[in-house]
């Protein structure tokens, strides 16, 4: 599995919609995409970042498309902290 983020300017999140993606985010669950959802963040700015792990970028897409979420900018991302302490290990 990959980790991916992509970047939604104009998403606009409710209190409860919100709350729905921090219990799918902490359960683990995977969707039919085999995605899932590991974190989202708020910008400053605006707009929404998503932290997901995915087989690759195509299945992001389909994931989103489920919410009617439409994702221009997906960026595969690998971290150095756990891919450093994993080597050392």
């Amino acid at each position: 599995m990959y980790k991916f983020i992509d970047y939604h300017p104009d998403l606009k999140l409710a209190p409860d919609q919100v709350r729905q993606f921090a219990d799918e985010a902490r359960s683990g669950k995977r969707d039919q995409y085999d995605v899932r959802l590991l974190d989202i963040f708020s910008s400053p700015q605006g707009g929404f970042y998503c932290y997901l792990e995915a087989p690759g970028e195509e299945a992001v897409r389909k994931h989103h498309a489920l919410s009617g979420v439409t994702c221009n900018d997906v960026k595969q991302v690998e971290s150095l902290i756990e891919s450093r302490t994993t080597r050392l290990i």
